[in-house]
Formats: C-alpha cells, structure tokens, sequence
C-alpha cells in the first residue's frame, strides 16, 4: 500500500516535470524563431543525384499502401463489431478501433500528398554535416497528428475480469429479449457521428495528457531545428526536443510500472513499452542524419518502415487485446450462464411453491418437488398433457379455464391468476388439489416463446375455508331471514339493505320494495327523528340506547338496539337493528290511562261530598270544639286525596291527548318566579312545618328586566314551583339560589336553580326524570310525594321546544337548568322535541305516564 501511494507520488511530481518541459521547449522554440531565419525550400539541384529522390518516393508510395491496407482492416473490424458497443468489453474496442482507423487514414494521406506534392512542402537542411539535406515536413505533422492517438490508445484503461463479471451480472438480471441482428452500415456510421465528441473527452482525460503536450510541443521543436539557419540556435533546439522526449519517456515509463502491476493493465503496459522503442527509434534516425550517418533517401526509409511497424505493432497488440477481451467475456459469460442456470434449476425444484413448465403441444417438460407433493406425481413428469393432470369439474370448466391460461400466455397475451385443480392419487383414491397459477412465457435466445412458466400456490385449504364461510353466511343470512324477531339491517347513506321475513309480514312490505329505499321512508313522522339520530350514532361507532320505531304501513311498534357493522379493516360499513314488538305493551298502557282516568272519576264524585260534608260540619256552630279537629283532619285529607286524583286524571289525559294543555301566552318569567318563591317561603308540609327549613336561605337573583316570553303561563308557574319546592325540600343546610339569563342570539331564556342538599349518585341522573321514581325506593325513605313532580317538568319544557337538565354530585347539591324558547314552537316542532328526548331516558313511554300533579309536602 505505501509503495503504491510513493509510485502515485511520483506520477504526479512526473506529470508537473512535464508541464514545465513542456513551458522551456516553447520558450526555446520562441527564442530560436526570434533569432534565426527559416530556410529555403528544397531543390532537386540540391541533389547529387535524381535517383535518390525518387527512391524516397517509391517508399512513400509503399507506406501509403501499407497503411491504406490498415485502415481497411480497421475499417471491417469496425463495422462488423459495430452491434457491440453495449457489450462489456465492446465500448473499449470500438473507441479503440475507431482511433486507429484515422491513425492509418491519416498516416495514408500524409504519404500520398508527400508522394504526389513532391518538393512542395520539403525544406532544405543547411546546417547538416556533410552538406544540405531535405526535411519533409509533411512527416513532422504526421507525427503531431499521430502520435498522441498512439498516446491515448496505450494509456486507456482496459477492462479487468472482475469488471467484466460485474457487468455480466448485471445483464443477466436484465436480459435482452430482442432478436440479434447483424451489424449495418447505419450502426457504423450512428457511431463514427459520435466519435468527435468521445475522442475529445478521452483526450481531456487520457493518464499521459501531459506526455502527449509535451510529445507534440518537442516534434514541433525537433522540425525547427532543422530548418532554422543558425547553428546555436539549431543544436539548442536538438538538445532541449530529446531532454523533453527523456521527460515525456520518464512519464510513460512509470506508467508502465504502475500499469504492470494491475489487473487487466497488462496490454497497456505492452504498448507504453512499444511507443518508448518506437520514438528512440525515430531519434536514432534523425541524429544519424543530423551526423550524416545515414543517406538521406535511407533516412526516409527508416521513417517511413518505423510509422509503419509502430502502427503495425499497436494494431497487433490491440488485436490481442480485443481476442484476450472476447475469450474472457465469453468465458465469464458461460460461467455466468451455466451458474445462473443451476441455480435457477436448482431454485425451481427446491421451490416451496408449485412450478411447472409447458411447452408449446401443452405438454409438461417440468415438474417441481412441490408440486410432486401436491399431486402426488414424479418430479420427472415429462411429455404428459396438461389435460390428463387436470379434474373434471361439473360447476365449472376447470379444463378450459387452465388451457385459456398457458395459450394467452403463449401469445405473449396479459395475463391473470386462474385456479387450476389437479388429480392427486393417493393410496388409490383420487382427490383434487387447487392451485392458483399464473403463466409467463418461456423464451429462447433469440426470444421466441418456446413455452411457459407456471408458478402457482397451494389454495386447497383456503378455497375450503372459503366456502365454509361462505356456507356460515349463508346460514347467518337465512337465520336472519327467518328469525321470530324484527331484524333489518342499513348502509352508510341509511338505505335499507337487509328486511328479513317478520317485517315483510308485519309491515307487508316485501324485500323488493325496501331495499335501497331510506329507512325515514317507511317509519311514521312521529319517530324518524329520533331513529335517525340513533342510526347515525351507530353508524359513527358509538354507543346508543334502545329506541322506538312505528312502522308507516302497519300499527306496529318496534322497541330497537342498533349495532355498528364494521368490516375486516374494522371500518363502518353500515348498522344492523335487532328490534322487539311492544305494540301489546303500548296497548297495556293505554288500558292502564283510560282505568286511571275511569277510577279518578269515579273516585272525585265521593271526595267532593266528603269535603263538602267536612267543610259544612266545621262551619257549624253546633260542632263541639272537640269534634272539629277529627273534621278538620278529614277535611284536609280528603282535599289532598282529591288533589291527587285530580293529577291522575290530569295525568291520563295527557296520555290519551299529550298535546292537550298548552296555550302560548305571554310570560314574564321573573314575575312568575317571584311569585313561586313568596309561596314557597309561606308554604307549610301536612304537619303545619314550614317547608323552608331553618338554617336554609331562598335567594332570587332573578333579574326583572327579562324578556317577555310566548308559554303557558299556568304550566311555567307549576314547572317552576316544583323546581323550587323540590330543592327546599331536598336541602337541610345552606342555599337555594333562583337565577335566570337571557340570549338574544339563540332566542332562549335559562333558569336556574341550584341548591346545596343532599345531591344525586350518578348512576340516577338519568331516572329521576322517570314518573313515579324517586332515587330512595326503600319503605323507610325520608322524603315522600309520587315521584312525578320532575317528569312533569321535563314534559312541560319538551313540550314548549325547551331543554331541563342536572348537575350534581352526591352531598355537595344540585343545579337544575331550565331552557326555554322565546316563542314555541309549532305542532311539528313540539311533537319532534317529545321524540329527541327519548334518548334521555323518558321516551314516549314515559310521558304516557307523567302527571301535573304538585308536591307540596
């Protein structure tokens, strides 16, 4: 490692000696152009005989032959590996082929137009020993034109063999399905349109860019001194061109070390060895002839054989170069291909899904170790038709489904998984085996489709599962269908998707009609708010409580839990309703008003009399004092029964007629609430206890600026009195406060009435708007009355489009809020707002029972 960093280190500090080289040869050449004058053209008189010239021509002549015959071999190279510029070691031979081919094009011009121009471009050596000799010129810029090619293609990388493994790699993961086809004049040509740009790049880039400058520069230096009149001027120029060859020789040399040493650099490395003798060669010459050692038509000769044999010697190397890269590619190639194919074979067998393959007769040529298992046939089933391993099917066209499959794929047609079932023998038995397949075509190297690859996976046991669950749903759906109990089920949009048979029969609707239809189309007005708000919580996931329905086309009555269908993402997809028939029940307890209202009528005539006897018997004087306390005790008691019979006549009433008794009067609300605490603080239980304790203050913040409001005012005054009189009773220690605000916005007016008593559990918020409940049930309760004083409430502030709701906690107190419209609402709204307030736990059942009736105990 540290060698090669020291060997990377001298490259460089090479690469900068070449650099300034190549600065002093100018500077020489400048200096000796500035000093000396050039010298003639040569002259045949110059000659001491004509016949030397001529044998100079002759050689021209051959050279121009010899490598016009070189580049028609480049040529035909070129062209017929022109297809190969995308293989591995294809774009390095071409580039290369390519740079050799206008090596020789150019070496073949320059010795024909030196043939034919003569003594055009020929100057005269005055300076030479023994007399004056000619300088072709035309062959120093051949030099300059040539050699630096020759430079680049004995510098370019080569490929290594684990490049070449690499990129074959790559091709068999991506192989080329196209025909081979032969290469064309047009492929050539597309290329040699693109050789400027590449060759100019390789230069740019080439390892010896620097040798080459200076190779160039020290030729150009080597012809000055030849041609210039002045002796230091000339052997200056000769002493600074060979110490800049010595320079540029330096550079090559170390590149041959480095190169020698590296995979697939051995060729390069041949060829930097070949251009270092090539150039000593041509310096040997031109001092020979500097010395008129040689003759001058000797001279040319040498030259000429010398450019010859140094692009003979490129081209052979080259030569070996590109036979050593096609037998490496190939090699790698076959290995590569017979490593791939095992492995791919060995894969195939090894597979633990079903492979199959078939040929174009539908034949199988192969057959996995998986499948051998699923079928119970040979991993060497071979030459079989397909249609012999393939079930009949009676459902379905198993055959004709399977055979469809392997044709589109033979057609190189798009295609889809299909289920194939197989014959499995087993012991003697047959059974059949599903596989899910799907068919690519199987081509040749030159990309026809000779068959196809099957790849498939065992569905046997899925396909059972399926239809098992298929079959469980089917039974789930019939067991729906056919259940003794209203069941129908919904989508997103509240469509009706499923009406099982008790509702056909119920509502003599069938299930034609009322799939699709909206679920509000086939209730009654009275109850489609509430259920649509229902089925939207249950669409949303939340939870809901049991509501009403009454079906539009038939008196029924449905009492209904609704439940959230989620799908195997655990999404909403709709929401199934399990419902009960309560129409007996709601006809219970209409029976039960009308004997309530029969048995308080029938009950007030008595009481009438008894209190009208009480009450005359008090008043007269001939009643002892002794006989008018029992009198008055009577009297009292019977005022109080016929006061509660009066509220469950009241009570009946509204459950025969719930929209009986409101009357839009106009209210002032601080008025009313005034009055009520006056009354309450007066107010007195059947003992003659007032009911306001001691120690518990009544405070009315009410502010009297409120607005005047549309109500029944006798329904306020008891909505309120039994508000007030309900905290009073229920609070032992403390305050209950009465205040009130108004909205403008919202059009409402909100009372509230808060007290700090005994308070309310939780779990009882909900009940105690119940009639006849009380949240103590037990017989030694402390507190009496019915149980009917906040229904009543409730119904009256539904009833005016308004809203009563708690808060409280258990031994802290209570605070009950009263929201009430400006105006009431019409008959629709009031008859919607009794049905909204289902869901708080009253229900239209619950105000069939509430009473009017007053606590005032």
């Amino acid at each position: 490692m540290d060698s090669r960093k020291d060997l990377t280190k001298l490259l460089e500090l090479i690469q900068k000696w070449n650099d300034i080289s190549s600065v002093v040869v100018v500077v020489a050449c400048v200096w000796a152009v500035l000093r000396s004058n050039i010298t003639s053209r040569w002259s045949v008189n110059h000659t001491a005989s004509e016949a030397a010239f001529e044998d100079s021509q002759r050689y021209f002549e051959w050279a121009c032959t010899v490598a016009g015959t070189g580049a028609v071999i480049e040529g035909t190279y070129l062209l017929s590996s022109s297809g190969r510029e995308n293989s591995v070691t294809g774009t390095h031979s071409a580039l290369d082929s390519k740079v050799m081919l206008l090596i020789y094009v150019s070496l073949s011009f320059f010795y024909m137009a030196m043939s034919l121009t003569g003594m055009v471009l020929v100057h005269s050596d005055e300076l030479a020993v023994g007399g004056p000799r000619p300088v072709y010129t035309l062959r120093f810029v051949q030099w300059c034109a040539c050699v630096p090619l020759l430079m680049l293609v004995g510098g370019r990388h080569q490929p290594a063999p684990s490049e070449v493994e690499k990129v074959l790699s790559e091709l068999l993961l991506h192989p080329v399905q196209s025909k081979p086809r032969p290469p064309s004049w047009q492929d050539a040509l597309e290329g040699l349109q693109e050789f400027p740009t590449t060759l100019k790049k390789a230069l740019w880039d080439a390892p010896l860019a620097a040798s080459v400058r200076l190779t160039v520069i020290y030729m150009i230096a080597a012809w000055l001194a030849l041609v210039v009149d002045d002796d230091l001027s000339r052997w200056v120029l000769i002493c600074v061109a060979f110490s800049a060859y010595f320079v540029a020789s330096l550079q090559q040399l170390a590149m041959l070390v480095v190169m020698k040493n590296e995979q697939g650099h051995c060729i390069c490395a041949w060829l930097m060895a070949l251009q270092v003798l090539i150039f000593a060669g041509h310096g040997t010459v031109y001092l020979c002839a500097c010395f008129n050692l040689i003759s001058s038509p000797r001279e040319q000769k040498l030259f000429a054989c010398l450019d010859i044999f140094a692009k003979l010697g490129h081209t052979m190397v080259l030569l070996t170069s590109r036979r050593r890269a096609d037998y490496l590619e190939e090699c790698c190639l076959r290995n590569s291909a017979i490593n791939a194919a095992s492995d791919l074979q060995r894969m195939i067998q090894e597979a633990n899904v079903p492979i199959f393959t078939v040929n174009n007769n539908l034949e199988v040529d192969g057959w996995n170790l998986k499948i051998a298992e699923l079928t119970g046939r040979s991993p060497d089933t071979a030459n079989i038709a397909l249609n012999e391993l393939i079930a009949d099917g009676d459902d379905y066209l198993w055959k004709s489904a399977a055979i469809e499959l392997i044709n589109d794929a033979l057609a190189g047609r798009v295609t889809h998984t299909a289920q194939v079932h197989f014959i499995k023998s087993e012991d003697g038995k047959e059974e059949t085996v599903t596989v899910a397949v799907s068919a690519t075509p199987l081509r040749s190297p030159n990309g026809e489709v000779r068959g196809a690859v099957c790849v498939g996976q065992d569905v046997t046991e899925l396909t059972s599962q399926r239809q098992e669950a298929q079959t469980l749903a089917a039974s789930l759906s019939n067991l729906i269908d056919m259940a003794a109990a209203p069941i129908f089920q919904v989508g997103m949009d509240c469509c009706i998707t499923e009406w099982n048979r008790w509702l056909v029969e119920a509502s003599g609707l069938s299930k034609m009609q009322v799939l699709g239809e909206r679920l509000i189309s086939v209730i009654c007005a009275s109850c489609r708010l509430n259920v649509t708000k229902m089925v939207k919580l249950s669409l949303e996931h939340k939870r809901t409580e049991v509501f009403e329905i009454t079906l539009e086309t038939a008196n029924v009555t449905l009492l209904v839990n609704a439940t959230t269908l989620v799908d195997s993402s655990g999404n909403p997809t709709g929401a199934i309703c399990i419902g009960q028939d309560i129409t007996k029940l709601k006809d219970i307890d209409d029976w039960k008003s009308s004997m309530m209202a029969m048995v308080s009528h029938e009950l007030k005539s008595p009481l009438h009399g008894i209190i009208g006897l009480s009450h005359s018997l008090l008043e007269d004087e001939s009643t002892t004092s002794g006989a008018k306390k029992p009198l008055a005790m009577i009297n009292s008691s019977a005022m109080r029964l016929l006061d509660i019979v009066s509220n469950m006549m009241d009570a009946s009433r509204l459950a025969r007629q719930p929209l009986i008794g409101i009357t839009k009067d106009p209210v002032q609300l601080a008025s009313i609430i005034e009055e009520v605490v006056l009354l309450c603080q007066q107010a007195v239980d059947k003992r003659g206890v007032p009911t306001l304790r001691h120690g518990v203050k009544l405070i009315n913040s009410v502010n009297k600026t409120l607005p005047v409001i549309e109500a029944d005012a006798y329904r306020c005054t008891q909505l309120m009195f039994n508000l007030i009189s309900n905290a009073i009773k229920f609070t032992n220690q403390g305050s209950v406060t009465i205040s009130a605000s108004a909205d403008d916005v919202e059009q409402m007016v909100t009372v509230d009435v808060k007290d700090t008593g005994i308070g309310i559990s939780p779990e009882n918020i909900d009940t105690i708007f119940q009639p006849f409940d009380q949240e103590d049930r037990s017989e030694q309760r402390k507190y009496e009355g019915l149980g009917l004083g906040l229904a009543i409430c409730r119904e009256v502030v539904q009833k005016h489009g308004g809203n009563l709701t708690v808060k409280s906690l258990k031994g802290k107190g209570s605070t009950f809020r009263v929201t009430l419209p400006y105006k009431v609402r019409d008959y629709q709204d009031e008859n919607d707002a009794s049905t909204v307030a289902g869901d708080n736990g009253t229900g239209a059942c619950a105000c069939l029972a509430v009473s009017k009736s007053l606590e005032f105990e």
